[in-house]
């Protein structure tokens, strides 16, 4: 029984959305900042904390939470680094940004006693911690600590650690309340100790990453090169395009990687169809209960032809709510290694870190 055989193909021309000159723009600007910044510290003096400059991250150039400037570490301060975070500031309003700057740099000055003891603790846990990590060939490593805005409770701690497509990469924690400072390092910790055991289970495997059978699928119809995407995403958490159907409507889609897995998503407001990492949406079937209990275990293309999903994914859970129902899929997968995209059996489809 098919639900539903809609035939929609996809124009030639998809639209990435965040290209590398955006990224660009946005880097200068923090760099023009931190220039501007320094300034300003001199001339209120505030010459003690000195230079400011970018603070390298996976996500630096995200205005919302990433991006920081920073100062060299202060022996006064118990080592930490002065941080200026834009995830409150306004980055086209030049003279504001200044005026936070210098506040926040004058409540570094003054709490100076204050966060050099944080600072110092806060060290301390976090190396107890990262040494008793498992972690392979890949260590967890901190690379700084800082005080977010001058605020005594805002430690910022710079680590480099496996992400999401297990890649060492510098990523960021910002801890504002001391008796969860051991609790969120150690939440960060355990996804790189389970990223490090799931990139030595593809190492032995003799694979770098897998490919989604609907990321590939997705990735295909809208005419992206998977080997391609992956260049392009980089450092990036997520890349989003955008693409027109043959049905006059436009398609939103995500491509990303979630533990070494590479992911997409596909959906469209003006017909009743999303598609979500690894869940279907459908609108308005009309299936009785008995037949959506009965799905589970059946092969998509049984029940719903997309041809943008694979017709072998097979469904491990249906559930059926008002004018709504959900489909859980679990799709073949494909190998990636260095010399590109090859069918392989899934060999990690029985481990428990996927």
């Amino acid at each position: 029984m098919t639900i539903t055989e809609p035939q929609t193909k996809f124009s030639q021309r998809t639209t990435l959305i965040g290209e590398e000159a955006e990224d660009s723009v946005r880097r200068m600007r923090l760099m023009h900042l931190a220039s501007e910044g320094t300034a300003a510290l001199k001339r209120e003096g505030l010459a003690e904390i000195g230079s400011l400059s970018v603070a390298l991250a996976r996500h630096d150039d995200d205005w919302s939470y990433f991006a920081h400037l920073r100062s060299e570490p202060q022996s006064s301060h118990g080592g930490a680094e002065f941080r200026f975070s834009m995830q409150r500031s306004d980055p086209t309003d030049d003279h504001a940004v200044i005026r936070e700057i210098i506040a926040s740099a004058q409540r570094f000055v003054h709490n100076k006693e204050v966060i050099g003891a944080k600072t110092r603790a806060a060290r301390v846990v976090a190396k107890e911690l990262i040494e008793s990590t498992t972690s392979f060939d890949w260590p967890a490593k901190l690379v700084s600590i800082g005080c977010e805005n001058g605020f005594e409770n805002a430690i910022v701690f710079d680590l480099e650690i496996l992400e999401y497509d297990l890649q060492m990469s510098r990523t960021r924690v910002v801890s504002r309340d001391k008796k969860y400072v051991a609790l969120e390092l150690d939440m960060i910790l355990d996804s790189h100790e389970r990223r490090a055991n799931l990139r030595h289970e593809m190492r032995q495997a003799g694979i770098d990453f897998l490919v989604d059978g609907a990321a590939k699928s997705i990735l295909e119809a809208v005419g992206l090169d998977v080997s391609n995407t992956v260049r392009k995403l980089g450092d990036k958490r997520v890349i989003e395009f955008l693409v027109r159907g043959t049905d006059g409507c436009n398609y939103d889609g995500a491509v990303f990687f979630e533990h070494g897995v590479l992911m997409a998503d596909l959906t469209t407001e003006k017909i009743p169809i999303r598609f979500r990492t690894d869940e279907l949406v459908l609108f308005d079937t009309g299936l009785p209960e008995t037949v959506i209990a009965s799905l589970s275990g059946c092969a998509l293309g049984g029940v719903v032809r997309l041809p943008w999903l694979p017709a072998d994914a097979i469904i491990t859970d249906a559930q059926g709510e008002p004018n709504e129902l959900y489909i859980k899929l679990r799709c073949p997968r494909f190998g990636m290694t260095e010399e590109g995209l090859t069918l392989c059996e899934d060999p990690l489809q029985a481990s428990s870190l996927l």
